[in-house]
């Protein structure tokens, strides 16, 4: 192994290897991580902390072996990754923007930050965002699962239930540990006994992501939630890199950030690739190439104020689906139109919320109330038949057929919940995704069919 001389602070000049430097790294970090975490004021812990972090910087700086580590482990999902990714830069250049790369130093400075929070710079365990230090979710997780007085950590979330506008979703999240022989909760409540501990996290969604990624962000959230219920300290709840993406100039998908990360200064990406708010230091990097002394610089243009454009009219369906205590009214209001006007699809879908809301009166809907419009107008079943399903489009979907068997034997109520829980109160089943969302809505099915046959029991 070769060997690089390395000059410290106080004027003396080491010769290492690779190995060596990594060996000190690693006893420093050790040795200092209890004061980094230490809860109480205590000034000579500051001091030894200090004391960690300039010798760590010494050793980050100058080691020629330790720079290239870190440089390869940078943007990769093997070592950390950042919002200023090589694709995620090239993508702002293509809109015509400019964006400085983060330098060594700045990388050098999130690394050491994660080391001494007990965070590895390996499994992408933490990403630098907007410059700064946040933990991601492998490494919250590992932290958790670590922890000498946890055992049989577990956790589990609920489908996500999306906002009409399809920008947002809530995800409910459970989790429960053993701590010192001693059963820990988080999300469970109890009414019964006066506990509630509900725990529901609003998710942004961009039009990239899929259901896993919106879980994804609200499972990392709840592991924030169990390690401050852990350490008693409070911690961001940013989400991870991983969970947005952009479009890139090749046709691929690169890493950014998404709109929704509590931190906002520094550049920010959303699903179009636009550039958000950027620091002093950034916006002074655009300015263009030769405008130095003795250059007249063009005065800045004025700026334009944005185009403003009228609101898109919604539709009637779309008022009756986002109506809350006007529901009844509208419909009763708006028969004809909804008869004339809206597609089989609509009709169904305003139906079915209406026999929802007269099982407990919302929507000024009264308990019991029946549909009030005539059986006029053919609805398109939410199940095909059979026989129309062999003539129509062949083989029998075998998804749908064991979901009829299963509305046909559950009662009303269990099967709207089930509907709610899975969001598809106002959406045919048709649409749930193939794979794990289907197999997990035939689950849910089987379970509540199990607890309705044991009460009759």
């Amino acid at each position: 192994m070769s060997q690089e001389a390395v000059r410290y602070g106080n004027g003396s000049t080491a010769l290492v290897t690779l190995e060596q430097a990594s060996a000190e790294i690693d006893k420093i970090v050790e040795e200092s991580i209890p004061f980094a975490v230490a809860t109480s004021a205590n000034f000579s812990a500051s001091l030894k902390l200090a004391e960690a972090v300039g010798t760590l910087r010494e050793i980050f700086h100058k080691h020629p072996g330790i720079k290239k580590t870190v440089e390869a482990m940078k943007d990769t999902k093997l070592g950390f990754l950042t919002d200023k990714s090589p694709k995620a830069m090239a993508y702002a250049k293509s809109q015509g923007k400019t964006v400085v790369p983060y330098t060594y130093e700045e990388i050098t400075e999130c690394c050491i930050e994660a080391m001494l929070n007990g965070y590895r710079i390996t499994n992408n365990e933490f990403n630098v965002i907007a410059g700064g230090f946040y933990a991601a979710k492998n490494g919250k997780y590992r932290k958790i699962v670590d922890n000498p007085d946890v055992t049989d950590f577990k956790f589990t979330t609920t489908s996500p239930m999306y906002s009409p506008d399809g920008k947002s979703a809530k995800v409910q999240c459970f989790a429960s540990w053993m701590q010192k022989s001693q059963l820990v909760t988080l999300g469970t409540s109890d009414k019964d006994k006066g506990k509630e501990d509900t725990l529901v996290f609003t998710v942004r969604v961009n039009s990239a992501m899929g259901e896993d990624a919106v879980v994804g962000k609200a499972v990392s959230k709840l592991f924030s939630r169990v390690l401050m219920r852990l350490s008693g300290k409070i911690m961001s709840e940013a989400t991870d890199v991983e969970f947005a993406e952009i479009k890139t100039p090749d046709g691929g998908r690169t890493l950014a950030i998404d709109e929704g990360n509590e931190k906002t200064s520094g550049p920010i990406y959303d699903i179009k690739g636009e550039l958000g708010p950027q620091s002093p230091h950034e916006s002074a990097a655009t300015t263009p190439a030769g405008s130095g002394e003795g250059k007249e610089v063009p005065p800045p243009e004025t700026p334009q104020p944005p185009e403003t454009k009228p609101p898109k009219a919604k539709t009637l369906f779309e008022n009756l689906m986002a109506a809350r205590g006007t529901f009844c009214k509208m419909v009763t209001d708006n028969l004809d139109a909804i008869q004339n006007i809206l597609s089989a699809d609509e009709l169904l879908a305003v139906k079915e919320r209406w026999n929802g809301a007269s099982i407990k009166g919302l929507g000024g809907v009264t308990k019991g109330a029946p549909w009030p419009i005539p059986e006029t107008k053919e609805e398109k079943p939410l199940f095909e038949t059979e026989e129309e399903e062999k003539t129509e489009e062949g083989p029998v979907d075998a998804f749908l057929s064991k979901v009829e068997e299963y509305r046909k034997e559950l009662n009303s109520n269990a099967w709207n919940l089930i509907l709610k829980i899975a969001g598809m109160t106002h959406a045919p089943i048709s649409e749930i995704p193939e794979g794990e969302p289907r197999v997990r809505f035939l689950e849910r099915c089987s379970r509540s069919l199990d607890q309705q046959n044991a009460k009759k029991k």
